[in-house]
């Protein structure tokens, strides 16, 4: 897990950190994709870029856009929900195997085994992307979603711990706590 000043939450899963590529700031909802070039550089930290950056360059840069834009409104919808303890959707998990099935994965050695996509570029990504939910969905992850404790924020994050608060100290937390601290300290008169 990696903190970037434009994208503050990566998890190292790409459905996860797509939806958290929006944020609130002064009680508005950000969009940190407000370009192309931010498209480019959230795609850049990938764990999996190197693999995927072919399918990437070639697409269409609206179609990728859109197409990201698109899936991450799926996303937050059903991570919310897993966030308020609601269950996965079976709706949801066969959108995401119909992703899947549009690019299935053929794997290759690039000096270990890696798992690729096959089919047109943006069934390829959004195959990749929804393997990964489909992932997180199997190992139970996405029943440890929880918003962070901030009421001003909406990122998410696996609380594999069952104590975690914050989406991160960085973020959240140490601002919380000092919030807290400077409430309960007494006024001098």
């Amino acid at each position: 897990m990696g903190i970037s000043t434009k994208f503050p939450l990566q998890m190292g899963h790409p459905s996860l950190d797509l939806v958290n590529t929006e944020v609130i700031r002064r009680n508005k909802r950000i969009d940190l994709f407000t370009t192309i070039d931010d498209v480019y550089e959230w795609l850049s930290q990938l764990a999996q870029w190197d693999h995927i950056a072919p399918i990437i360059n070639a697409l269409d840069e609206q179609v990728l856009f859109d197409g990201l834009c698109n899936i991450r409104a799926t996303l937050r919808l059903q991570y919310e929900q897993s966030a308020e303890g609601q269950l996965v959707s079976d709706q949801f998990i066969g959108l995401m195997e119909a992703y899947i099935a549009k690019a299935p994965f053929t794997y290759v050695w690039r000096g270990q085994l890696v798992a690729l996509p096959i089919g047109e570029p943006i069934a390829m990504l959004y195959s990749y992307i929804a393997f990964d939910a489909l992932t997180l969905f199997a190992e139970g992850k996405l029943q440890q979603l929880t918003h962070c404790s901030n009421p001003d924020c909406i990122l998410l994050y696996i609380d594999d711990s069952g104590r975690r608060k914050w989406c991160s100290m960085q973020i959240c937390g140490n601002r919380q706590k000092v919030a807290k601290h400077q409430k309960n300290k007494p006024t001098k008169k």
